[in-house]
């Protein structure tokens, strides 16, 4: 055997490695700034920050239909290369995230630790590396555990270069939360 002696000591430690690869992620803390609250009519919105695998913490918004709306929610993660993430959506057309939430979806956006008050895709190093693409899989984590979102029925919109940070939040080990589309 390639192993020699330690066969079996081998063994058990890439099984224990297997099992702990395949428990599901942890969603991340967050603490709230904002409670939830009408926005504008037919949009309530929650600001709040999400800490990070790396320690910092995200501010987000997270925009939903009416608390009164029965069951949990179908939702989208926006993810935009720099700024606050809501410009994912005029990739698609839409100018704000509140037409999405009138039609019953709930939207999620953010912005990258640094960024909250200096838009410029110039204003940190680690545009589209490792850090900032952990920042999206804990905005994705965040939102697929919450009790008033449909974990299957979660998806990421993104544009432009943000797609490298979708691919690499999306690539992480086992046990993160899947998405339905992207």
């Amino acid at each position: 055997s390639i192993w020699g002696s330690n066969t079996k000591s081998m063994r058990m430690i890439l099984l224990s490695l297997a099992a702990a690869l395949a428990l599901p992620a942890q969603p991340p803390a967050a603490r709230i700034i904002e409670p939830m609250r009408e926005e504008t009519p037919g949009v309530h919105r929650e600001r709040l920050y999400i800490k990070t695998g790396g320690g910092k913490e995200v501010r987000a918004d997270f925009r939903r239909p009416p608390p009164a709306t029965k069951g949990r929610l179908p939702s989208i993660i926006c993810v935009s290369p720099w700024g606050n993430t809501a410009g994912a959506l005029r990739g698609m057309g839409i100018r704000e995230p509140g037409v999405v939430v009138r039609a019953g979806i709930a939207v999620a956006t953010f912005d990258y630790p640094g960024l909250e008050d200096n838009p410029s895709p110039d204003a940190v190093k680690d545009k589209y590396g490792p850090e900032r693409q952990l920042n999206v899989r804990d905005v994705i984590r965040y939102v697929a555990a919450r009790a008033d979102v449909d974990p299957a029925n979660v998806g990421v919109v993104t544009f432009s270069s943000a797609n490298i940070l979708a691919a690499g939040a999306l690539t992480r080990p086992p046990g993160d939360p899947a998405v339905k589309f992207w």
